[in-house]
């Protein structure tokens, strides 16, 4: 077979094909229908099948079997629908014909539904591109100030570092800026922090990697990027640097000369190495004095001409091709000198060679002398930036550098002024005199205000340097307040250039103020300096200093042009500045923990008229407030009135004892009421602090009392679970936010949340229609808890659309033995015992109200069996609409919903059809999530791609709770991996029929996965809701098992309310009503019924369920003509796993009804008693004859094969009411059912007679043995009086006159819901098994019926009448004459009479002493028992070897003796797989009694069974 075009046409069609009517009438075995072939057909030709097999058989073991079993099931299957298919065609079933449309039907379905999926794809598409587009507009619309463009900052620079460069230092002694030992004045000020003395002004290009630590290479916030340059700059080190080859090259040769390279360069030619390179020698040049006086006369005298380029490179772009500028002149020993201390690499950079050594070095040196005469200095202006003069005097005509300019120092000249005007000339010159490296950032170039200094380092001194410029703002405010008309200001104008001018108006356009301060990170602020920047803004003088600096600027003032500022004056104008700052961060600032900057702080924030009245955001995470301050603090912010956003994270609230608190109340709960009294707070951040459960509940209440936060942040702030209840105090606050219509986000990361808080907040936001976004990461809520947040982001009345979950699948499981509730959405039935003290249980009450709610069902109906501490009354709604439940007390109560599922059952056309049922339940409960909430979901699965084990736990979650369709299978499937467990785990939530789940599987691509599929979804694929009679294994960790288990306890729920409903009695094992028996989960008993049991997720259910679903009263079995093709197909596979055919067979045993003859012949089918358990079992309820239902029992001739057959089934459900003859009860009284099924033969005794119990005995739980000498008591009758332990044991016989039939039927109809309403005595095969009788009895039996056509004809002449006289009883005497007159030796020997009396006793079941002729007609169904077994063993030699019974002959004397013995019979028979009966037809042939079989015997003992019916053959009726 070619290769097929695997598409969605080809695919619809192939449906089409396979899935009309379920069956599939037109295409042959060759082609034989399943899923799982189609699937390897689609792949390829069966070459590609056999390759597969012998792959797998190789690679994985296991895969290779469940392949192969798969396809063995799939073939059997399709050949036994065939079968059923061609019935119910004869019977002109309409509901089994397919029409001519189907095919086109079902394809054009297929094809609906990946239309379906391609649509929804794009529109999760455009919601992820349309999602993504709003968060980076929101983004760049919150940030906008905070990045710069490049074209900007290089404007912005291209001002700042001329004015940088001009500014003058205090003194005469002015050094260069790009020395690395800049001559500093006397007065200059010492910096504050231990490296003061080192400090040097630097500019960018000299900057080594050590200053390049304080202020980081980045452009975010719009700070000005810090990069290493070419030279190596100032080296604190004092110990030999390793300096790479670049770094050297760049020092000799680079594109700069700047910075610590340029102290080589010196004019008398004596530098030694240490003073050539720093940091190399040993120790640093600047610790010499010479050296410092040399390096200072040497740059004073400097006879170069500035660049009048700009830029890094040397203006003739030498140092970029790879050559360098000349050293000084200098003897060659300077060149052995620095060669001696330079690293190995060096020698292999440019100009170097490795081999040369020191006199390659030294020649070197002395070749560049003249080159550098006539090189230049970098500029450090921008390359943007206009070159100072035209090229053609900047250049030789050659392109070298010209020389005929003087070298002009940075400072010299007059360069542009910046934007920034005085306020930035002011803070240069605060850097300068304290020796700091300026941050050129958009605040202090004028162009931001916004100060962020974000991790900068800064310390005192920088602060001081800001203060400084904000004290000249402040100034210049003043002094812009002046009338435009003053003389003294038209003369200050005039007086600048046209450049400055425009500079200043600039200035005035952007505004003159500070509207954000944030000094994050910077941790060597000290208090003192955050205390002077405070009282600076409210407008104080902190200190002596300080106000000297007043005095200062007031005669800067007045230098201005403009009246001496009054000290009222200058402290409004701080004021002013004060109060334009709208955000403030001192976030991870140490040092505001102490009493002067906090108070400086707290100033600022209660200053009702100025101060930080306009403040917006307030961020002090991360600083360890003091206990005495957090009151405070939390009073000046509530009553602040401006003040949306808030930061307290990493506090230290929570963790001590206020002093100042009152009444003895906790300062925390005190802190929240302060905070939360500010009614204008939308944004609130309280992470990684400690809050107790009393902390937590009063925060909801404030959270909901003031409704203003839409925002808050409580990660990490549960302080310890609760005591006894083991839950988070976090669980307190979510429960409040069921009244909270504010929030629209909270963060609740890694607060000890389980399960139990993941259902608190799905009932809270339910019908919460703010919230948005919760983030609920780094809590053990597992799987339980994502289906909480899963069920809350599908509901329609919940605004909730994303969530955040990382690291929660891992959440602790319960044990089952412990008293934690769970809630399950998809069955909420069950029994609760809540302490309605803990949130948990509360919630877990509202979520069962919800639900009564959703299905209709009144509170009264929906809740029973309630038992309260105090009185329960049902709980009302309020004005939001959510149930107001007690807050103690405890509560007890049984959660039933059979009204509603009775209500949406109505109208199935069959009241047990059990499908119908389970699809009922699920529409009811289970979530069909609203298009938009579609969306929501399966973008949060996209979310997951990267996260297995949360990955994983939201597909639990999907297959649990959600009904979904094709199109969001196909969407999950895009995650390639995961494509077996989704479609393996969410196949069950499909409904739309087989068509959607036989489209879903064409999802899975490739062979391997599908084989992974179908091991995971193994429970589901063979469970059939319409016959789920069997034995269960369930692995309750894996979501297929656990949802066949759901089904089975949501059947034995409907089951055992339809017999309470037609007033049928409990036949349960437990006396619970429950239809499941033998129930172990983790092999221990269940500590309540199945059906209130809430079963956990994890380890291992076992259980037998025995349905009460009997066949209707039309019920008839199938065909003589379709069973014989079911066996021939079933003898086919022969070789099959016993495992696979009864699959087979289960999969269509709910479109077919069986005769207990037709039964009784698939039991023959297997070796293995428990298969043979098993099929007797699964096909119990298919039974049309139940009254002939001890033809097949009487196969299981092994008591305990025959007794676990009874534990499954039940042994009162099963009861053989109508034929208990000859039956012994075995029935341990500790179970229920077999208790009922004691009284029960004790009442059928009763109304038959008392002496038709025989050899009755009762053995107590300790051994002790009744042998009940005056027989059963007749308490028993009563269920009550009967005894709860031991063992009692009895035989029933009963003769035929002694027979009640109609107390019978009565029984089987009532108790075992059978209908035999049309079954009369006459209709019954009356039957007893070989093994149910004597020994003796079978060899009288044997002896008869060789030697007559009929036992009767044999009782007639032991009688000595014929048919038509005589006596028609016979005596015990009668009986042992009549033996001996027809000669029949069976028994001769010394013990004959005693054999010949045990017979007639046996015969004797009335014990009067005589023998009747219905009472003879035991050994009549004997007879038939061993007819039956010949016919069986004769049909299935004729279906295995053909009618030929020559052929049989040969296969089973193999020797060729001619002879058959005992030994060689029975291997043969199994040689064969013939499993049923064999020693009964060895005797029946071997007529002489010799242990052996002949040929003529085995012909003419089994050629007269050829040809006729089984009726005909049980009834005599054989061919002559």
């Amino acid at each position: 077979m070619g290769r097929k075009p695997n598409n969605s046409r080809a695919s619809a069609l192939q449906y089409a094909r396979l899935s009309a009517a379920g069956f599939d009438p037109v295409q042959g075995q060759e082609q034989a229908s399943g899923s799982f072939l189609d699937h390897i057909v689609r792949q390829g030709s069966p070459e590609h099948i056999r390759a597969f097999l012998l792959k797998t058989a190789v690679d994985d073991v296991s895969a290779n079997l469940i392949a192969k079993q798969v396809v063995t099931r799939e073939r059997l299957h399709h050949m036994l629908c065939q079968a059923v298919l061609k019935y119910k065609n004869s019977l002109g079933d309409p509901a089994w014909k397919v029409s001519k449309g189907t095919f086109a039907r079902r394809a054009q379905e297929v094809m609906r539904y990946v239309h379906e999926a391609n649509v929804l794809r794009s529109k999760i598409i455009h919601k992820i591109f349309h999602t993504t587009i709003i968060s980076v507009y929101e983004n760049w619309k919150e940030n906008a100030g905070n990045f710069e463009k490049i074209e900007s900052r290089l404007e912005r620079m291209e001002e700042f570092w001329p004015c940088f460069h001009n500014v003058p230092g205090k003194g005469a002694n002015r050094t260069s800026a790009t020395s690395t030992e800049p001559g500093l004045s006397a007065d200059t000020p010492a910096r504050p922090d231990s490296q003061a003395s080192q400090s040097r002004w630097k500019v960018r290009s000299s900057r080594s990697q050590c200053s390049a630590v304080r202020r980081p290479a980045a452009l975010v916030d719009g700070e000005e990027a810090e990069h290493s340059s070419s030279g190596l700059g100032h080296s604190n080190s004092q110990s030999l640097g390793v300096y790479s080859e670049f770094s050297v090259d760049r020092l000799l040769g680079g594109s700069s000369l700047s910075g610590g390279g340029s102290q080589m360069l010196h004019s008398d030619g004596d530098t030694d190495a240490g003073a050539l390179l720093p940091g190399l020698g040993g120790c640093q040049a600047s610790s010499q004095g010479s050296s410092k006086k040399k390096l200072v006369r040497w740059w004073h005298n400097l006879p170069f001409e500035a660049s009048s380029g700009g830029g890094r490179a040397s203006p003739t772009g030498a140092a970029r091709k790879g050559t360098m500028p000349s050293l000084p002149g200098s003897p060659s020993s300077t060149g052995g000198a620095l060669a001696s201390r330079l690293p190995s690499s060096v020698g292999s950079s440019r100009g170097f060679s490795k081999e040369s050594g020191i006199v390659g070095l030294s020649k070197f040196v002395e070749s560049r002398q003249s080159m550098l005469k006539s090189a230049s200095l970098p500029s450090i202006r921008s390359n943007r930036g206009p070159p100072r003069s035209p090229p053609s005097e900047a250049h030789a005509a050659d392109g070298s550098l010209s020389s005929s300019h003087k070298f002009r120092q940075p400072w010299q000249g007059s360069l542009p002024p910046s934007a920034g005007g005085a306020p930035m000339e002011k803070y240069l010159h605060s850097c300068k005199n304290s020796g700091l490296v300026p941050l050129p950032v958009p605040f202090v170039t004028g162009h931001s205000k916004c100060f962020r200094a974000k991790e900068r380092g800064l310390n005192d001194a920088d602060l001081g340097a800001i203060r400084d410029m904000l004290e000249e703002m402040a100034l210049q405010s003043l002094g812009d307040s002046q009338p435009s008309g003053d003389p003294k200001h038209a003369a200050a104008a005039a007086a600048t250039s046209p450049l400055q001018q425009g500079c200043a108006r600039r200035g005035r356009q952007n505004g003159l103020g500070l509207e954000e301060l944030n000094l994050e990170s910077n941790p060597k602020l000290s208090q003192h300096a955050l205390s002077e920047l405070f009282l600076f803004l409210a407008g104080h003088e902190a200190n002596a200093a300080s106000a000297k600096k007043g005095r200062g600027a007031k005669d800067a003032g007045a230098k201005r042009g403009g009246d001496a500022a009054s000290p009222g004056a200058i402290a409004k104008a701080r004021q002013l500045i004060c109060s334009q700052l709208k955000r403030l961060s001192l976030r991870k600032c140490p040092s505001m923990v102490q009493d002067g900057a906090m108070n400086g702080l707290l100033l600022l924030l209660a200053q009702p008229d100025h101060g930080l009245r306009n403040l917006r955001s307030l961020d002090l995470g991360s600083v360890a407030l003091s206990v005495r301050h957090q009151l405070s603090l939390c009073q000046a912010i509530g009553s602040h009135p401006a003040l949306r956003d808030v930061s307290l994270a990493d506090t230290g609230l929570g963790g001590g004892v206020a002093c100042n608190a009152e009444d003895g109340d906790d300062p925390t709960r005190q802190c929240i009421v302060e905070l939360l009294s500010n009614a204008h707070l939308q944004k609130l951040d309280l992470s990684w602090n400690c809050f107790t459960q009393e902390v937590f509940e009063h925060l909801g209440q404030k959270l909901n009392e003031i409704g203003g936060v839409q925002q808050i942040f409580l990660s990490h702030c549960a302080a310890v679970t609760s005591v006894g209840t083991r839950i988070s105090p976090m669980s307190y606050l979510l429960e409040h936010l069921v009244n909270n219509r504010s929030l629209k986000k909270i963060d609740i990361r890694e607060n000890s949340l389980d399960f139990r808080g993941a259902l608190i907040l799905e009932d809270a936001l339910e019908h919460n229609n703010i919230l948005e976004e919760v983030d609920i990461s780094q809590n053990a809520i597992g799987i339980i808890g994502l289906r909480s947040l899963m069920r809350a982001l599908s509901r329609e009345t919940s605004a909730l659309i994303k969530f955040g979950f990382e690291q929660t699948g891992t959440g602790a499981l319960m044990d089952s033995k412990t008293d934690i509730q769970i809630f399950r959405a998809s069955r909420p039935q069950g029994r609760y015992h809540l302490d309605l003290v803990r949130p948990y249980h509360r919630s877990l009450l509202r979520m069962l109200y919800k639900t009564a709610e959703r299905l209709k069902l009144a509170p009264d109906v929906a809740f029973e069996k309630i038992v309260a501490n105090p009185p329960h009354s049902h709980p009302s709604k309020d004005a939001q609409g959510v149930f107001q439940v007690a807050t103690s007390g405890t509560l007890s109560i049984t959660f039933s919903m059979e009204h509603a599922l009775e209500a949406a059952v109505q109208g199935l056309p069959e009241r047990l059809n059990l499908q119908g049922v389970l699809e009922a339940h699920q529409d009811l409960l289970k979530i069909r999530p609203p298009e938009e909430k579609v969306i929501a979901m399966l973008m949060q699965w996209r979310s997951t791609q990267c996260l297995g084990q949360e990955q994983q736990a939201l597909l639990d979650a999907f297959s649990k709770d959600f009904l979904l369709d094709y199109s969001h299978l196909a969407y999950m499937c895009q995650t390639r991996d995961k494509v077996p467990e989704v479609i393996a785990g969410l196949m069950q939530t499909l409904r739309g029929g087989p068509g959607e789940r036989f489209a879903s599987r064409l999802l899975v691509k490739h062979t391997g996965d599908y084989v992974k599929m179908l091991k995971k979804a193994a429970a589901f694929l063979d469970f059939n809701p319409e016959n789920p009679t069997g034995r269960y294994h369930l692995d309750m960790s894996n979501s297929v098992d656990y949802h066949v288990a759901d089904m089975i306890i949501i059947i034995d729920d409907w089951e055992h309310r339809v017999r309470l409903t037609q007033g049928q009695p409990d036949v349960s094992q437990l006396g619970d009503g429950s239809h499941a028996r033998n129930v172990l989960y983790s092999d221990h008993v269940l500590p309540c019924t199945l059906t209130e049991w809430i079963p956990p997720e994890y380890d291992s259910l076992q259980l037998d369920y025995s349905s009460t679903t009997r066949p209707p009263v039309d019920a008839e079995p199938i065909s003589d003509s379709a069973f014989e093709e079911i066996m021939t197909a079933l003898l086919e596979f022969n070789y099959a796993q016993p495992a696979d055919r009864l699959q087979a067979i289960r999969w269509v045993s709910d479109h077919l009804f069986l005769s207990c003859l037709q039964l009784r012949q698939l039991l023959g089918l297997f070796q293995n008693a428990a298969d043979r358990g098993d099929c007797f079992v699964l096909l119990y309820n298919r039974l049309a004859d139940i009254e002939n239902q001890k033809i097949v029992r009487v196969r299981f001739d092994n008591a305990v094969e025959a007794d676990n057959i009874l534990q499954r089934l039940g042994y009162a459900a099963t009861l053989p009411f109508l034929q208990p003859e000859q039956c012994h009860f075995k029935l341990k009284m500790a179970n229920f059912d077999e208790r009922l099924a004691a009284s029960l033969v004790l009442k059928l005794a009763v109304k038959e007679t008392l002496t038709n119990l025989k050899n009755s005995r009762f053995t107590h739980a300790d051994g002790t043995e009744d042998p009940l000498p005056l027989g059963v008591p007749r308490s028993w009758e009563q269920m009550d009086r009967i005894p709860k332990e031991g063992v009692f044991e009895v035989d029933y016989f009963c003769s035929p006159e002694d027979r009640k039939f109609e107390a019978r039927k009565e029984l089987l109809s009532k108790v075992a819901s059978w209908n035999v309403d049309d079954v009369f005595e006459d209709d019954v095969s009356w039957w007893t098994g070989i093994h149910q009788a004597p020994a003796d009895v079978i060899s009288f039996v044997f002896w008869v019926i060789s030697h007559y056509d009929d036992v009767y004809q044999a009782f007639y002449e032991i009688d000595g009448g014929g048919p038509a006289g005589g006596d028609p009883e016979v005596t015990r005497s009668e009986f042992e004459e009549g033996v001996r007159r027809i000669k029949c030796k069976k028994f001769k020997g010394p013990n004959e009479q005693e054999r010949l009396r045990n017979i007639f006793r046996y015969l004797d079941s009335s014990g009067e002493g005589k023998v009747s002729m219905s009472e003879w007609a035991l050994l009549a169904q004997i007879q038939q028992e061993i007819k039956l077994s010949i016919k069986e063993f004769v049909t299935f030699c004729e279906r295995t070897f053909g009618p030929d019974l020559g052929e049989a002959w040969k296969f089973m004397d193999e020797d060729g003796g001619g002879e058959i013995d005992v030994d060689e019979w029975q291997q043969c028979c199994d040689k064969v797989n013939y499993f049923g009966p064999t020693m009964p037809i060895f005797k029946f042939i071997d007529k002489d009694d010799g242990g052996s079989i002949e040929e003529p015997e085995f012909f003419a003992g089994l050629t007269k069974f050829q040809g006729i019916t089984i009726r005909e053959a049980i009834y005599g009726k054989t061919k002559s």
